[in-house]
């Protein structure tokens, strides 16, 4: 009896622990995309994605907002069940590294505790910030006709994302 409530605890603890592995579902990454945002309006309600396969498991949430002839579309994604496929993704961010050229400029960034990389095209006026955060999820903010090339990380730091699960 005490073997058989021993697998029994062992394969539910199991299942636990398979389940913390799991991204969030991507309904629950769209309450972290506002109405509006810097200005900007959304242009329709967020979209999303889950994919699972095995062990295996990311989500995402993904939002546009206009303002003028500028676009602003940021998504989230959620790597928890897929961690090699993060650490790919946000490895090199720790080794402060930085371009640029007459097209473009791009470096490592660090804002408010999460890494990240910012690029910059020069000639289409168009940022790009993605950021890693909790070891787990990739926020990316992509801006285009658009001159400063600060609004990327203001952006980010007007999104709610120390509540994220």
């Amino acid at each position: 009896m005490k073997k058989t409530l021993l697998y029994l605890a062992l394969l539910l603890l199991g299942a636990a622990v398979q389940a913390q592995n799991k991204a969030v579902h991507y309904k629950e990454l769209q309450k972290h995309l506002p109405a509006s945002l810097a200005g900007f309006s959304a242009e329709s309600a967020p979209e999303g994605n889950m994919f699972e396969m095995n062990e295996m498991s990311y989500s995402s949430a993904m939002r546009e907002y206009s303002k003028g002839n500028s676009w602003l579309t940021i998504t989230i994604m959620d790597y928890k069940g897929a961690a090699e496929m993060y650490e790919g993704s946000t490895m090199a961010w720790n080794n402060s590294m930085s371009y640029e050229d007459d097209q473009q400029k791009a470096h490592s960034v660090s804002i408010n505790g999460m890494n990240g990389w910012f690029s910059y095209d020069k000639h289409n006026q168009e940022s790009t910030l993605i950021l890693g955060i909790n070891g787990r999820y990739l926020i990316t903010i992509n801006i285009t006709e658009n001159a400063d090339e600060s609004l990327a990380e203001k952006v980010s730091k007007d999104l709610d994302l120390d509540s994220l699960p």
